[in-house]
């Protein structure tokens, strides 16, 4: 009886750690379905996300690039209209000095568009949002964020964007004619002045010596002998 009691304990306890056993098995099973479950329900958002991310950037792709033809159509408008006015001006009989100041402005007005459409810049985008994306570059790389080289190649792509935008070119010859009228006297001072030391044969082959003899010290006369630049007032 006591061997039965032993027997019947032991077949108890065996199947007791038979079904512990495959109760773990199960338990195992489904906790490694659930977590293939959730690494593929992740997955799949992640890949939502990147899809719809994409979309997004598609679209703004297409909305940028009519944005720039609409834009490269208009700077090639206005480089025929600035044409057309040199073109009007030079075919009058005489021009005024207002006139031809237009027309040297319409040139440089006419060349920094060309080298914009030709460097492929953007030119769709505002003179303020350039200027920001600039400083923003600037920041990141003094901050020293990043790579150094791409916010170096990003600074000269801003600059050059700015240096060649039409509201840049408009402010900057507005300046520099603003300079002209408020130096005038100044320039007129300066070039008589530069008249005064540069002789009227100074095309004709002169020497170092014979601007010394005209009484010009030896510092004077080399700078001006070794300076055809100055000799432009004599031009």
């Amino acid at each position: 009886a006591a061997e039965r009691d032993a027997k019947r304990r032991f077949h108890i306890l065996a199947a007791v750690g038979l079904v512990v056993m495959i109760a773990g098995m199960a338990l195992h099973h489904l906790k490694q379905r659930a977590q293939h479950e959730v690494a593929a329900a992740a997955a799949r958002a992640e890949a939502l996300l990147k899809a719809e991310a994409a979309a997004l950037r598609a679209a703004h792709d297409v909305d940028v690039k009519r944005a720039e033809e609409r834009s490269r159509a208009a700077a090639a408008a206005l480089q025929a209209a600035h044409e057309t006015r040199i073109k009007e001006i030079r075919a009058k009989a005489s021009t005024s000095q207002a006139e031809a100041d237009e027309v040297q402005r319409l040139k440089r007005a006419n060349e920094a568009l060309r080298r914009q459409l030709r460097d492929k810049e953007p030119v769709s985008v505002s003179l303020a949002s350039a200027r920001k994306h600039l400083q923003k570059a600037a920041e990141l790389l003094l901050n020293g964020e990043g790579n150094a080289h791409a916010h170096e190649k990003e600074i000269e792509r801003w600059d050059r964007v700015i240096q060649s935008h039409p509201e840049q070119i408009e402010q900057a010859e507005a300046a520099r004619t603003q300079w002209l009228a408020a130096h005038a006297d100044d320039r007129e001072q300066a070039r008589r002045f530069m008249r005064s030391l540069v002789p009227p044969s100074v095309w004709r082959g002169m020497k170092l010596a014979d601007l010394e003899a005209r009484g010009l010290s030896k510092a004077c006369a080399k700078r001006i002998f070794q300076t055809p630049a100055l000799w432009l007032c004599r031009a």
